[in-house]
């Protein structure tokens, strides 16, 4: 028995012009359109992580939950030069740069450089255990609530920031 669709009555449904017509689209749609929205994408997320820097200037103010008990504030590390690294026990990247960092805290402390390990998005029970793990001697403080992970514009994990 014939199906009752003849190639005829589909060659009408979409004719030539119009199957012509959704091929341009769609070739717009893949070479203009997407990759500009990725640029532009791009262009504003860089434009956003640069305009927070604060590299050169003074680290905001800051009262905070230290690790291993204790606080620390922000008026402590006045007139030191700070390396502040936000990190979390899950990043796989903060796990490949722990030993790295230790290291050179320990190179350069005596020379009064300090470094601040900025915890965010863990129990405590992970980040000790990222710290012991890695044998890290430098303070970390929790930043809970993500107020410094805020004031410093970090976007991601990990970003060290000085």
């Amino acid at each position: 028995m014939a199906d009752p669709v003849s190639s005829s009555s589909v060659a009408e449904l979409e004719k030539p012009g119009q199957a012509r017509n959704k091929l341009r689209v769609v070739r717009l749609l893949a070479f203009i359109v997407v990759p500009g929205l990725f640029v532009g994408f791009l262009a504003f997320g860089l434009f956003r992580t640069t305009e927070k820097k604060l590299e050169g200037k003074s680290a905001p103010e800051f009262e905070m939950p230290l690790l291993g008990g204790g606080t620390m504030a922000s008026g402590e590390l006045n007139g030191k030069p700070v390396v502040f690294n936000f990190w979390a026990s899950w990043c796989i990247p903060c796990r490949e740069e722990a030993p790295t960092l230790e290291a050179t805290w320990r190179k350069y402390k005596d020379d009064g450089v300090m470094f601040v390990g900025v915890n965010v998005q863990d129990s405590i029970e992970d980040a000790q255990g990222f710290v012991d793990e890695f044998g890290l001697t430098y303070p970390s403080i929790r930043d809970t609530d993500l107020k410094l992970w805020t004031q410093f514009g970090v976007r991601g994990l990990p970003e060290p920031s000085s």
